[in-house]
């Protein structure tokens, strides 16, 4: 826009670009709003000067530098993003250590770290997904529930986050841990050194394998627990014999699931008539450890 008025007797034009002040003063409000939504401040940014255009490199500093200001806690939408696993690099994924803290039942605090590895023939078990953290923690908060609980097993247990919470944070007296052949060292890496787990091969269908991992007495276990078993639909006939094997009237079998659930309407057909279902609802698990992504059901033999 040029403006036109008249200075020491002589008109002087003055131009002055709209635009580009309209743009900086947007940018600042944005970048401002940007800034307090990630609790990032201005030091915290790295700006750069190419042809006259700023760039800013957001980041977020440790949240303990922002105590006592009007928005020091982010959003419990935020925190739930913080932990879950599929966000993560390949690094953290495959090649570092998962470091899972928890507290037993008589409150004292644990750091396990779990060993983990690419993918590789024998499947997908070599990574701690999101459904085995959200059924892990989920049993931390319920400790009251498994008081009774001598005895439990778990299928598909991949790096064995939540067999190590069943036997150290519940202290059960026998923990059976289950894998396919292939995964079983990575497996016992990680629980086989704990007293009361036995790491065992489990083929689901297989009476043998089934009848082979039963505590000692030869009775049903008093927890079964599962999580992302269910995104194999030729596997599912045979998951619920294994079931029907390790399980009677009073056994608390726990299935957790995320987004591989491709197989989860065959399961529930297979189960039908033999099993009964209850959703866990979200206000029972964690209030962090848990997202839309990831459900919980609990079964009981019929």
């Amino acid at each position: 826009m040029k403006t036109k008025r008249r200075a020491n007797g002589r008109d002087t034009t003055t131009t002055t670009t709209t635009r580009e002040t309209t743009t900086r003063e947007t940018s600042d409000v944005a970048r401002r709003a940007v800034n307090h939504h990630h609790h990032v401040d201005d030091d915290d940014a790295t700006t750069t000067t190419t042809a006259g255009t700023k760039k800013r490199r957001l980041g977020v500093k440790n949240l303990a530098q922002f105590k006592n200001r009007a928005f020091d806690k982010p959003s419990m939408f935020i925190r739930q993003w913080g932990w879950k696993r599929e966000m993560k690099t390949d690094e953290e994924r495959f090649a570092l250590d998962y470091a899972h803290a928890f507290k037993d039942v008589d409150g004292c605090a644990h750091e396990l770290k779990f060993k983990q590895k690419k993918f590789g023939p024998e499947g997908f078990a070599s990574t701690v997904w999101d459904s085995a953290i959200v059924m892990a923690k989920y049993i931390e908060k319920t400790y009251e529930k498994f008081r009774q609980a001598r005895s439990a097993i778990e299928l598909g247990a991949g790096c064995g986050v939540t067999t190590a919470v069943l036997a150290v944070g519940l202290k059960m007296e026998t923990v059976v841990s289950t894998e396919l052949k292939g995964n079983l060292e990575l497996l016992n890496a990680n629980v086989g050194a704990f007293e009361n787990v036995r790491c065992a091969e489990m083929t689901w269908g297989s009476e043998t394998d089934a009848k082979n991992a039963l505590p000692s007495d030869g009775e049903a276990f008093d927890v079964v627990v599962a999580s992302d078993c269910v995104y194999h639909t030729e596997a599912m006939g045979d998951l619920v014999k294994t079931l029907e094997i390790i399980c009677d009237a009073r056994t608390r079998v726990l299935f957790s699931y995320g987004r591989n659930r491709q197989a989860l309407d065959i399961f529930m057909d297979e189960i039908a008539g033999k099993f009964s279902r209850v959703d866990v609802s979200s206000s029972d698990l964690d209030e962090l450890y848990q997202c839309t992504d990831v459900s919980v059901i609990e079964l009981r033999k019929l």
